[in-house]
């Protein structure tokens, strides 16, 4: 159990690493199993924890008898569900692929880990990505970002009801300070329109996060993409040299 604790810890923080062929990890399988849910929401989730407990059984027994989770083929070779979802996650690389020619790349400057200092970072901004994985993808894109080590920030715009911006752990950059100013202009533009303040942009202000994913506030954004856009770069000014 305690191996998969830290697996799931991993995942959670973005940590995985970018060594492992992404379509035989469990994290990345049992996302394609979720994705293929079509069923109403009550519905859907309780299939989802159903799901996520054979999973984990699986799991758990290939841990005991001394076999790696992290990421590993044969641990779901011959059972079709499985097998199933790995075609699903290969396939959702062209969905990434896809999402790549209405993206925008951008080159922003992001404050190191230890607050002395900043780094030029590759980064794209995507509305409305089909990927499921587009994390992970963008991530280890080598071959389309400018730097040729993968895109480092990323902002996901799901029709203007949901922004989610973050950072890849390993370049050692966040965000700190980007959440203060979109809440900053959040909160004027609620003040001038009449909407309620009562949500704010979750800024990952807690030790496990530290600042390297923002998330827009649950009952939904205010600004616009080009007002998010425009916050991301007046951001990437405070940090000229």
């Amino acid at each position: 159990m305690k191996k998969i604790a830290d697996y799931a810890r991993m995942v959670d923080s973005a940590t995985l690493p970018k060594t492992i062929e992404l379509s035989a990890t469990p994290y990345a399988v049992l996302r394609a199993l979720f994705i293929n849910i079509q069923k109403p929401e009550d519905e859907a989730n309780l299939e989802r924890v159903n799901e996520g407990l054979r999973m984990m059984k699986l799991l758990y027994e290939q841990a005991c008898s001394g076999k790696d989770i992290l990421s590993s083929r044969p641990v779901f070779q011959d059972i079709d569900r499985y097998e199933k979802a790995m075609l699903r996650v290969a396939d959702d690389y062209l969905n990434y692929l896809e999402d790549l020619e209405k993206e925008e790349i951008i080159k922003i400057n992001l404050p190191l880990l230890d607050g002395k200092g900043f780094k030029p970072v590759d980064g794209l901004l995507i509305q409305n990505p089909r990927s499921f994985l587009l994390k992970e993808w963008s991530h280890r894109d080598v071959f389309n970002s400018p730097s040729g080590k993968g895109f480092s920030f990323l902002l996901s715009n799901y029709g203007g009801r949901r922004f989610i911006i973050g950072v890849d752990p390993e370049v050692g950059v966040n965000l700190k300070g980007l959440g203060s100013l979109l809440n900053k202009k959040e909160s004027q533009k609620r003040e001038r329109t009449g909407r309620p303040i009562t949500e704010r942009w979750y800024e990952g202000n807690c030790p496990f996060f530290n600042y390297r994913i923002i998330d827009s506030p649950r009952d939904g954004p205010s600004l616009t993409h080009l007002e998010v856009r425009e916050t991301i770069f007046d951001f990437s000014e405070q940090f000229k040299s």
